[in-house]
């Protein structure tokens, strides 16, 4: 993905399936396969991550955008990173 300046220096936001593309190609660097990973995955995985290093929840959703709706806190779950992987990839051989 090539991200270019508009002319008054500010950048386009990018696309959920752009997110999604980056998230695959950063999976398959690291040897995961990629098949049922995306934007979501990472937004899942970021939300649960930084409430169990207890970020403050008005940061957290703050910088995801959300504010005050905190419309992020369905993706917060009390598991591991290493169980939310297992979920992908038990699924691989559907």
């Amino acid at each position: 993905m090539d991200a270019r300046p508009e002319a008054d220096g500010t950048y386009k936001p990018i696309s959920r399936q752009q997110v999604s593309d980056c998230v695959k190609l950063a999976m398959l660097a690291i040897g995961v396969n990629p098949q049922r990973m995306s934007g979501r995955s990472m937004r899942r995985g970021g939300i649960t991550a930084a409430r169990q290093q207890k970020v403050p929840e008005d940061v957290v959703y703050a910088t995801l955008g959300d504010g005050m709706k905190r419309a992020g806190r369905l993706y917060i779950g009390d598991h591991s990173i290493e169980e939310l992987y297992a979920v992908s990839t038990a699924c691989e051989g559907l």
